[in-house]
């Protein structure tokens, strides 16, 4: 490896311990708590060294939300290839579970619903509107009542980051006491399914 080449990489790698600082002091004090003094403490350099790298602290946080939501993305984009509409919306409960499990941290940052789903990052968007295509398509085939498509949308999406969150967490968000200290994946689709069906059963019904 050459001088250019090894310093390159060592440039690269310090940026990285950067993001992965700054990622878990924006999960433990959010944004307005977070300085860039306290990354640079983090990872023991001076906080001229961040600002060589990022121009604030905001920029930093933009760029964790915007990778978290690219590697949901990576989950979930595998689930287009499914023709099955209900079993598309299935597997893309699976995979927020999965990605959930597997990047918490990088899940709990995720502004999941803060303003329209729409809304945010390129991939945050591609997400919801695969979602909703697939709710699109349920309705038209009288799979789902026959509610307003977006708020059926919003519904889901609302019920995949609950139960996810629920499920790496062992709450809500809310002051009820957890139902154990965490819910077991066993537990989470089965619950996701519930819910699913009151949408199909009460089209049933009509």
């Amino acid at each position: 490896m050459g001088i250019a080449e090894r310093k390159n990489r060592e440039k690269q790698d310090l940026r990285e311990k950067i993001i992965q600082a700054a990622s878990e002091l924006f999960l433990q004090h959010g944004l307005m708590g977070t300085s860039v003094r306290m990354i640079a403490q983090k990872i023991e350099y001076s906080p001229a060294t961040i600002y060589n790298y990022f121009e604030s602290k905001e920029e930093l946080y933009a760029l964790v939300i915007k990778r978290g939501f690219q590697l949901l993305h990576g989950y979930t984009k595998p689930t287009i290839n499914i023709q099955n509409p209900v079993h598309r919306i299935h597997a893309m409960a699976e995979s927020f579970m999965q990605f959930a499990r597997d990047y918490p941290n990088y899940y709990r940052l995720l502004p999941m619903l803060k303003g329209l789903p729409r809304d945010g990052p390129k991939s945050r968007k591609e997400i919801y509107l695969l979602l909703e295509n697939s709710v699109k398509i349920c309705l038209g085939n009288n799979q789902f009542s026959h509610y307003h498509l977006g708020t059926t949308s919003v519904f889901i999406w609302v019920m995949l980051h609950g139960l996810a969150t629920l499920a790496i967490t062992g709450e809500v968000g809310s002051p009820m006491p957890p139902l154990e200290k965490r819910l077991s994946d066993s537990a989470f689709l089965p619950l996701f399914d519930m819910m699913l069906s009151g949408l199909i059963g009460a089209n049933h019904k009509n």
